[in-house]
């Protein structure tokens, strides 16, 4: 994380929800980062955004029914600090995202049991109310078809849901189970699969990536002095979470797609036992463990390539291409400019093809899907348009 920050710590703009246990709201590690509806009249008893919530002013208790987000019982407000303890303040630590905002929906009861109904209205509360992402450190064996209709509405609305894949040494629970929701297992120090007295973080083949998720810090919901130390797939799903938001503040039109995408390819693979952390997806650590700085520096790439392609980036003159629709073979002729690399970039912006140009007349040969792609040249001051390129 602090190689990532280097290129992004975060935006005030960007809303992080929670279905958890609630947070402390008067932490001083999270002061000033608690999202305010600034619709609703404080404490009038009305609902002044006719959004259904009477006093919703930082979220709401749904299954108490009112506006009373305070953590009695711990875990959610470790949860939120992970993602957005304050920096620089002499308190606690720092979370992954320095600035985003927190929106609480306390979804469990003071024993720390919830009904998915109340994680359902959980989720359907954060995205009418503006969240950006969506932490479900939560878990349960059932498939409810209430909660997975409510994640995917999270997901229609762009809306990305991260939730834990459980603590059972066993198959992935829901909601991490549920097709549209990222999920997320926990690693330990040495990055092997975290466990715990002969239980641990549960695998299958729904699992993205895992996350530390064994011996980790957190704020303390009792007093703003004291910290506890805990584990689980709870506390690996909110580094995902926060490292979704540090992305959404690098490129704010990024979409969940996207960020799935960059998280699983710049994770680390095979850097666990080879009984469990096998090359590629796996059913243990997904497509590996997170690693921060490698997807900040991937995305950071993208997002400066992005700019000036198309009329602004300066176009390439006396460079010939074909054949052009291509079957995934093309030629390429630069006599005259010398060309470092070429590029092949897709819609999404994202680099899918790189090469040296080791001669100014060669032939290429590319593994793609069929679509459009912008082919874009490298020399030692600029990178220059060549053109497009359709795949067959």
């Amino acid at each position: 994380a602090c190689e990532a920050w280097q290129f992004s710590t975060g935006d005030s703009n960007i809303v992080v929800g929670f279905v958890d246990s609630g947070t402390k709201p008067d932490h001083d590690d999270l002061e000033g980062r608690y999202w305010a509806n600034a619709k609703e009249i404080p404490n009038n008893g009305k609902d002044d955004d006719n959004n259904g919530y009477i006093d919703d002013i930082n979220g709401w208790n749904v299954w108490s029914k009112n506006n009373d987000i305070s953590d009695r019982i711990g875990h959610g407000t470790q949860v939120a600090g992970i993602v957005a303890c304050n920096p620089k303040n002499n308190t606690g630590f720092v979370g992954m995202d320095w600035h985003c905002k927190v929106m609480t929906v306390t979804g469990v009861n003071n024993q720390g049991q919830g009904l998915s109904s109340w994680w359902a209205e959980g989720v359907y509360y954060l995205v009418d109310n503006g969240a950006d992402i969506i932490n479900l450190s939560l878990s349960s064996p059932n498939y409810v078809p209430a909660l997975d209709s409510a994640v995917r509405y999270a997901e229609r609305n762009g809306v990305l849901v991260v939730a834990a894949t459980g603590n059972h040494n066993s198959t992935v629970r829901y909601p991490a189970k549920y097709e549209t929701v990222f999920a997320v297992g926990a690693s330990d120090h040495a990055d092997h699969r975290a466990l715990w007295q002969g239980v641990g973080s549960n695998y299958g083949s729904e699992i993205d990536v895992v996350a530390p998720g064994k011996a980790i810090y957190g704020i303390n919901h009792v007093n703003n002095t004291t910290s506890y130390v805990t584990a689980g797939t709870s506390q690996a799903t909110p580094h995902v979470t926060g490292l979704a938001s540090l992305m959404m503040a690098l490129d704010p039109n990024i979409t969940t797609d996207s960020i799935r995408s960059i998280i699983r390819r710049t994770a680390d693979d095979q850097v666990g036992p080879g009984t469990e952390d096998s090359s590629g997806h796996d059913i243990y650590f997904g497509y590996g463990r997170i690693n921060a700085y490698e997807t900040l520096r991937v995305l950071n790439r993208q997002v400066n390539w992005n700019v000036g392609i198309g009329n602004e980036l300066p176009k390439a003159v006396g460079i010939e291409v074909y054949p052009n629709p291509v079957d995934h073979r093309f030629h390429l002729n630069t006599e005259g400019i010398e060309l470092h690399s070429i590029q092949l970039i897709n819609t999404a912006g994202q680099v899918v093809f790189e090469t040296p140009v080791i001669h100014p007349s060669a032939d290429y040969q590319i593994d793609l899907h069929s679509g459009i792609y912008q082919l874009v040249g490298i020399t030692t001051s600029q990178r220059i348009s060549i053109q497009r390129l359709i795949v067959r």
